[in-house]
């Protein structure tokens, strides 16, 4: 899984549009920890924590 960080700004006058992507690796094992912080604190449920897991690594 590829955590995406994008970000969007749009100029006022000549309605040009700047994209900014930042791809961040994050390992399998960090993933997990966050995704449990996450159940644990109740931000997911289990339902999306077990949907999530399964998609690490693929």
């Amino acid at each position: 899984m590829i955590h995406l960080i994008v970000a969007a700004a749009v100029a006022g006058c000549g309605g040009s549009e700047k994209t900014t992507i930042n791809n961040v690796m994050v390992s399998p094992e960090q993933q997990r920890s966050d995704l449990q912080r996450a159940r644990d604190l109740g931000i997911i449920t289990e339902k999306e924590f077990l949907q999530e897991v399964s998609e690490i690594g693929r």
